[in-house]
């Protein structure tokens, strides 16, 4: 009887530990397609935009494009109230996913090292050069909170009309992305470009913005928006719109279908030549902690969206107006993720960095905006764990630094520049 009543909790506990394990993420992005080509101008313009696009990707170049976007909340509890300063982080977590910023901080089980051969993908990866920031508009705020009596959105429009939600702002010119509770097989979804206008945007479950920064959480990184956004610029999951179909992007290999765990060893699809699956792409739907790409490919595919003659080229039309953080968001202690520095509108001057990602050398350039006289900066490169790596006391600015990273340990660095009146940061990646 002793060894039944002692080994009976324990039982108990492990039924606890698996019954309240975390659903996985489910993207329903598709499924609103499916939707939505049941009406004849959807199937037509989405043909018109394939034709349209393959033209682009001859001719147009990278350029860079900032995104203003407007969050709408709809809420019916505190905790669905997500606070302005986990957005303003959801916003810089973009602009980190976007620059090829982003890093993984999956563990690599020690026993086996890292057998997932991936490294073959890392010559694909690069700078999206698409930024996001906060809309600015003299009549509204583009935080838009709303109190509603709706408990769980299990549609796909209610929440963006004005009887129980909140309605859009002009769609073209701005991204809006509605955050609210959603059913738990519904993460989130976006309208691809080519729909209708008054639908246009992002819809995203709460809980993959609140829990950002909750070690609980597999999915507490903020890539679920990462994710959607692609969607929004016209990227499809590794997938396609079936398994084992056409993502039409050619540096990317064909995937049988989503991935939802990290994995440390060599993941194969079951499509057709078997080829490694790229499971640290946003565009997959592993743990956040695995992810950290998008490809050339995919970049090519979104610039083309962005392009003035492409279905989203009003986003930056006129130029876009941007809000600046207020400095109690900026400054607040939730925002912990290290990310380049927003320089004021007026800022005196420019910093550039480049290569980054690096495995060699990277060499740091400021130059003034503005008639000012030569004046000097000290530079610091830390690593994430604290140690200095580099320190030059007199750089001059217009002058350009070179820095020899190829005996640095792969991993982010923290680049500091400052003097008495300007002080600067950006991170560094070291392949």
């Amino acid at each position: 009887m002793t060894k039944v009543f002692l080994f009976f909790p324990f039982i108990l506990l492990y039924v606890l530990e698996v019954t309240a394990q975390e659903p996985n993420r489910t993207y329903r992005t598709l499924d609103y397609v499916e939707a939505l080509t049941t009406t004849k101008d959807f199937k037509k313009s989405q043909a018109k935009i394939e034709r349209a696009h393959k033209e682009l990707l001859r001719f147009s170049s990278f350029n860079d494009h900032t995104i203003p976007v407007v969050f709408h909340i709809l809420y019916t509890s505190e905790a669905e109230r997500i606070p302005e300063e986990l957005l303003y982080q959801q916003l810089e977590i973009l602009n980190q996913d976007f620059a090829n910023e982003s890093q993984e901080t999956y563990e690599i089980d020690a026993r086996i090292g890292d057998q997932r051969n991936l490294g073959r993908y890392n010559k694909y990866r690069d700078d999206a050069r698409i930024e996001f920031c906060f809309a600015s508009n003299k009549k509204k705020y583009s935080i838009n909170y709303v109190s509603s009596t709706i408990l769980e959105w299990t549609d796909f429009y209610s929440m963006k009309q004005r009887e129980h939600g909140a309605i859009p702002w002009n769609t073209k010119q701005y991204l809006n992305v509605w955050v609210c509770n959603l059913p738990d097989d519904n993460s989130g979804f976006a309208q691809m470009p080519g729909g209708p206008e008054e639908f246009d945007g992002i819809v995203i479950d709460y809980r993959f913005i609140r829990d950002i920064g909750d070690k609980k959480s597999n999915y507490n990184s903020g890539h679920t928006l990462t994710h959607l956004v692609g969607n929004y610029l016209g990227l499809y999951p590794l997938w396609g719109p079936s398994p084992c179909s056409d993502d039409f992007v050619d540096d990317t290999p064909v995937h049988n279908g989503p991935n939802f765990r990290c994995e440390s060893i060599d993941h194969l699809s079951s499509c057709s030549g078997y080829p490694t699956e790229m499971i640290n792409n946003f565009m997959d739907n592993t743990d956040d902690e695995c992810l950290s790409i998008f490809t050339r490919g995919q970049i090519a595919r979104m610039q083309a969206m962005l392009d003035n003659k492409g279905p989203r080229g009003q986003l930056n039309i006129p130029s876009t107006q941007c809000d600046e953080i207020p400095e109690k968001l900026a400054s607040n202690k939730y925002v912990a993720i290290p990310s380049e520095s927003t320089l004021p509108v007026h800022d005196p001057y420019k910093l550039t960095v480049h290569p980054n990602p690096t495995n060699d050398r990277f060499y740091i350039n400021l130059q003034p905006t503005t008639n000012l006289l030569p004046d000097r900066f000290e530079v610091e490169v830390y690593s994430l764990s604290g140690a200095l790596m580099f320190r030059n006391e007199s750089l001059t600015d217009q002058i350009t630094l070179e820095i020899d990273v190829s005996q640095w340990p792969s991993g982010v660095y923290l680049l500091k520049l400052g003097n008495r009146s300007h002080n600067y940061e950006k991170r560094i990646v070291v392949e």
